[in-house]
């Protein structure tokens, strides 16, 4: 009998390995648990937190029935919840009461529409804010600093502005403040992820503003992308990112309060949780049957703990 995974009528092993989703940065989701509590409670209070522990013990290579279940279920989840990230895009600020989207997609280790820096960026934008730091950004960018970036800005609109682009690249020295503070913040919150030549934050914020000059001027990025929200709207990073968007399996549906509906692996059409999808829907069979693998699962654990 087929496994039906990674989507109907497939027959590949049930595990993370053969997921068509990709899996979010677990160190920073860990990070997030332990150091930023009032966030991470900001949303999937509920299965969130299970699917967390789950993600975590498929990662030590345990295989067990409720992790299989909890596998094909992030298969599903990943895709009906793939947009829960989108107000972010524009420009709403995150705060406790507008992140559950993003931090379930966390918990679930899943990469929604924002991507893994777009998520990560949100994430970190809320941590300022919450440690007093986000109304006094100029205090936290030292003067020699400051005059890097003013000079950085200087040099870069002079270099572009004969340039033919289909694109506004200039840059506002606010702009560039915000991609330094953010690279700041990844520093601190998530240094397993900093290479081990980059002995200062400053360093390693100051590298993010290059690359991020680097995209601007010549439409891609050289490694990962980061900061997409700052780009200009017709800028090709952002061009092919609403392509990529538009591919996985999303079509237009008028009845979903944003338009759109993801197709999940069994071939069915329907709307994300911010498009009536919901978390406070339950499928109380599906809960209970998942509750009695927990059981049995948690009864041979204490079996080998005693022996």
């Amino acid at each position: 009998m087929p496994t039906d995974f990674p989507k109907k009528g497939d027959d590949k092993k049930i595990s993370l390995r053969n997921s068509e989703e990709k899996q979010f940065d677990y160190e920073f989701a860990k990070n997030l648990k332990e150091q930023q509590p009032k966030i991470w409670k900001a949303g999937g209070n509920i299965r969130g937190n299970e699917a967390f522990m789950l993600w975590g013990r498929a990662r030590d290579g345990q295989d067990t029935e409720a992790i299989r279940e909890w596998i094909k279920e992030r298969e599903a989840w990943a895709k009906r919840h793939f947009r829960d990230g989108q107000k972010f895009k524009g420009d709403v600020e995150p705060n406790l009461s507008n992140v559950a989207g993003v931090v379930a997609q966390i918990k679930w280790g899943v990469i929604g529409n924002l991507g893994e820096r777009g998520m990560k960026d949100v994430i970190l934008e809320l941590t300022k804010k919450l440690e007093g730091r986000k109304d006094n950004m100029e205090n936290q960018i030292t003067e020699t600093s400051k005059k890097g970036l003013e000079n950085k800005v200087k040099e870069h609109n002079e270099e572009i502005k004969d340039l033919d682009l289909d694109w506004n690249a200039r840059v506002t020295y606010n702009k560039l403040a915000k991609v330094f503070e953010r690279g700041i913040g990844a520093y601190k919150t998530n240094p397993e992820s900093v290479r081990p030549n980059v002995k200062s934050p400053e360093q390693w914020a100051f590298a993010r503003v290059n690359s991020f000059l680097f995209a601007l001027k010549k439409g891609r990025f050289q490694g990962g992308t980061h900061d997409t929200d700052l780009l200009p709207k017709e800028h090709p990073v952002k061009e092919k990112m609403e392509e990529t968007e538009n591919s996985q399996h999303v079509r237009k549906n008028p009845d979903c309060p944003d338009g759109y509906e993801h197709q999940m692996p069994d071939g069915s059409w329907m709307c994300g949780r911010e498009h009536g999808g919901g978390y406070n829907k339950v499928d109380e069979k599906k809960l209970l049957s998942f509750l009695n693998i927990m059981k049995e699962d948690l009864i041979t654990e204490i079996k080998l703990i005693k022996k």
